[in-house]
């Protein structure tokens, strides 16, 4: 069963003021919401659990260790990495998400003109495609 602890984490970007200060919790399978105000660490802190940043202090334990964390900014700009891989797999998985997020490759060419839902769905197909056992929109 999935369980993700934070044990005493911290996190500051470089030199500046910690913005994240000694947080513990355990998060088990199920629903979490995490609330605050504009800046208060939120996609910080989300960022940490999927790995995408290191604590600067304290750490970050998700069981099963082999689990996959996937974590979805709440705006979609660019066009990444992680898009370019769904639109090209051919494997059943990618297109079974392409299928059912109603994904066509040849949006890829018109991305600048895409709605940010319709960015959004790339994005969160290409988070389903990697299989994870938690996603964080």
């Amino acid at each position: 069963m999935l369980s993700i602890q934070l044990e005493r984490v911290a996190f500051a970007y470089s030199d500046a003021i910690p913005l994240l200060a000694d947080i513990d919790i355990h998060i088990h399978r199920g629903f979490t919401g995490i609330v605050g105000e504009n800046g208060a660490g939120k996609s910080t802190l989300l960022r940490l659990v999927a790995g995408e940043l290191s604590p600067t202090a304290g750490r970050i334990i998700v069981e099963p260790r082999d689990a996959v964390v996937a974590f979805c900014a709440q705006g979609v700009s660019a066009l990444g990495d992680d898009v370019r891989a769904l639109a090209d797999a051919d494997d059943a998985g990618a297109g079974r998400w392409r299928g059912l997020l109603d994904l066509g490759p040849h949006e890829l060419a018109r991305w600048d003109t895409l709605s940010p839902g319709e960015r959004r769905r790339w994005q969160l197909g290409a988070a389903l495609a990697r299989d994870p056992v938690h996603t964080q929109a």
